[in-house]
Order: structure tokens, then sequence, then C-alpha cells
């Protein structure tokens, strides 16, 4: 019991810890070099076939 309890709790930190923070679109010049989640509308999308390992933009 004790083994699962010690589990729980340290998942649960463990999660807390790696939860970005979420931020407007218009903040985001105010987060350059963070690691946030940004909330917003896709207005489109580009794929380069030609590129390697980073196929959208």
């Amino acid at each position: 019991m004790k083994k699962i309890l010690i589990t729980i709790l340290v998942s649960a930190y463990s999660f807390l810890t790696y939860s970005q923070t979420t931020i407007k679109l218009e903040d985001i010049t105010k987060h350059v070099g963070d690691s946030v989640k940004v909330c917003g509308k896709v207005y489109g999308i580009r794929f380069m076939e030609q590129s390697k390992n980073q196929p959208t933009l």
C-alpha cells in the first residue's frame, strides 16, 4: 500500500512539474524561448517535401 501511495504522489508531482503554461496568442512575443502552450486558430500550413526532418511550417 505504501508503494502505491508513493508512486501516485511521484506521478502527480512530475505531472505538475512538466506542465506548460497556456498563453494567449497576443502574448506570444513576451514568451520567446519559454516552453508554453499557445491557443489559437490555424490559418494555413505548408508542407515541404524536400525538407529533411522538418516537413511543415
